[in-house]
């Protein structure tokens, strides 16, 4: 009796203890971004753009164009800008909006997480832990959880159409379910499509001719609807979305640097978990062994493909972490279940490795917040800007023009994009349109980062001082470690 009671006593200690850590993690995140939400500068160098998007939908604008100096899309679809427009109407343009999507659809994750655990195992504690471990998993994918970007969104989705997959059979109609929120993925981010191939190929190996309502309507709400937006967008759609990713650089380094850089110094023992899941679940759960090994394959394949596309910043493993965060839940319920004939060394080692994949994630949130003194450097950088006569021209945050009151123009990423892959020519008229602004003295000032355009610039531009008086002020929390510091003004006539 008092063996048994011991038992459980240290499987009770056992269990709180990773309870406590996998919470401790989504507190720790959940906390840092409501305080990051009302920073009012970017997070992220291309987190204005967005907002930019966000302004167009406002003004009933398309956002699929052909590219000039005014205006370029990024190359992702439109339902992120669609969905942050319509909070902005309830509570303003700025960055808040698209953080609230942002910060909703990564809380919504969290729960989607623990329920898809929680459900295959029937275990809280497991379902907390995936769900922990994903959480912790927000610096190694670069702080995009919470910002301006379309990522959350789409993962909230995708999570929801596997949810609704797995567990909803029974209802009616449960396929539409899952093909809607599939497609509404898409639309958030293209990539997503791998899940949908890889839900479409599970459903027709199990189902048979029953999954045929499943696949013509996923393939509506996917490939339908895109051609239908092509069409609005007289073609642009498509050039964006497929035409130009398509043309860009592919990263040779990443085939097998996405599995030995990426994921396994981050989730290794998560991975042995998931891994231990598949290859020891009972036949009686042979079912359910092959659906999460076939959305793991489709989530992985999107962050893969992200990372082997020339600009792939780390945000493209997001994905592949909260796959790897449901097989670890996964695993872990499977090895508790398994082992709790064995004695208490066993059941204690599997929880020592669980805790330890939650340790190895462990980051130091007053990093990832803005400084104290990056706001006032902020306003006194938008008040420069208010004081130029004309408009201004800041490649790098285009959002920044519009907060000082001056017309809205390209952001520098999204020119990139044209330029490094120009399919069909688009680049040079593109570069040319940036050219002929430049010599026609068109902005007042000119604000960059680097040398972008800057031979252009010298020719009817003249140096001034630095926009910044500090070295170390105003850079981005996350992203790519830049500022508009160099000022050009515009040479008298």
């Amino acid at each position: 009796m008092f063996e048994r009671l011991r038992r459980v006593d240290l499987m009770f200690v056992l269990r709180t203890v990773l309870v406590v850590a996998a919470l401790a993690h989504l507190i720790v995140v959940v906390s840092v971004s409501l305080r990051r939400a009302v920073h009012p500068f970017e997070l992220e160098w291309m987190e204005g753009a967005m907002v930019d998007h966000v302004e167009r939908v406002l003004q009933g604008k398309q956002l699929y164009v052909e590219p000039t100096v005014d205006f370029v899309p990024f190359i992702y679809g439109p339902l992120y800008f669609w969905v942050s427009a319509a909070v902005a109407k309830v509570i303003g343009l700025s960055f808040l909006p698209l953080r609230v999507v942002s910060i909703a659809s990564m809380v919504g994750s969290f729960a989607l997480i623990y329920a898809i655990v929680r459900k295959e195992t029937d275990d809280r504690v497991a379902g907390v832990v995936g769900a922990g471990a994903f959480a912790a998993t927000y610096v190694r994918s670069a702080q995009f959880l919470d910002i301006g970007r379309v990522d959350s969104l789409s993962l909230v989705l995708s999570l929801g159409a596997i949810y609704v997959m797995r567990n909803l059979r029974e209802r009616r109609f449960h396929f539409a379910l899952g093909a809607l929120l599939l497609g509404l993925s898409f639309l958030a981010k293209q990539s997503s499509f791998l899940l949908a191939l890889a839900l479409i190929g599970h459903e027709v190996w199990v189902e048979r001719k029953r999954a045929v309502p499943f696949v013509v309507a996923t393939l509506v709400c996917t490939l339908g609807v895109a051609v239908l937006i092509d069409h609005l967008h007289h073609g642009w759609f498509r050039y964006y979305t497929w035409e130009l990713p398509r043309a860009h650089p592919f990263v040779k380094q990443s085939l097998g640097g996405f599995w030995t850089d990426d994921l396994f110094p981050a989730f290794a023992i998560a991975g042995v978990f998931g891994i231990y899941y598949l290859i020891a679940a009972t036949p009686a759960r042979a079912g359910a062994r092959f659906f999460h090994l076939a959305t793991a394959g489709g989530m992985v394949a999107c962050a893969w493909t992200g990372r082997l596309h020339d600009g792939g910043w780390p945000n493209v493993l997001i994905p592949a972490f909260a796959a790897l965060a449901v097989l670890f839940g996964l695993g872990l319920g499977e090895a508790w279940r398994s082992t709790d004939d064995a004695g208490p060394r066993l059941r204690a080692f599997v929880a020592a490795a669980a805790l330890a994949q939650l340790g190895a994630l462990v980051f130091d949130p007053k990093r990832t917040l803005p400084r104290s003194f990056d706001a006032p450097a902020g306003w006194a950088f938008i008040a420069k800007l208010k004081a130029v006569p004309g408009d201004v021209f800041v490649p790098n945050h285009s959002w920044y023009a519009r907060m000082a009151g001056k017309a809205p123009h390209a952001h520098r990423m999204a020119i990139d994009d044209v330029l490094r892959g120009d399919p069909h020519g688009e680049g040079l008229a593109l570069a040319a349109s940036i050219r002929s602004a430049i010599a026609k003295k068109r902005y007042g000032a000119i604000a960059l980062d680097d040398e972008f355009f800057l031979g252009d610039a010298l020719r009817t531009y003249l140096p001034g001082p630095s926009a910044f008086d500090k070295k170390d002020v105003f850079f981005p929390a996350t992203g790519i470690h830049v500022r508009p510091n160099n000022m050009l003004f515009r040479l008298p006539d």
